[in-house]
């Protein structure tokens, strides 16, 4: 769970301060298995889709 967590929290960090990339990209960039994996992790961890996951995180400010 501790692996999950913390490869969670670096896919966090790169959507909200890295370059836009695809699911797919991140999905082999983090180590998932492929980007469906990448997809319940974000599900599982947020209760929202990716897309919107990726919206909520945009939305955000930090400071």
């Amino acid at each position: 769970m501790l692996a999950r967590l913390v490869r969670f929290d670096h896919l966090v960090h790169r959507l909200k301060w890295g370059p836009q990339t695809t699911w797919a990209a991140l999905a082999a960039e983090f180590g998932f298995a492929d980007q469906a994996h990448l997809t319940r992790e974000i599900r599982g961890f947020t209760g929202v889709t990716p897309t919107d996951a990726r919206a909520l995180l945009g939305d955000l400010t930090f400071g």
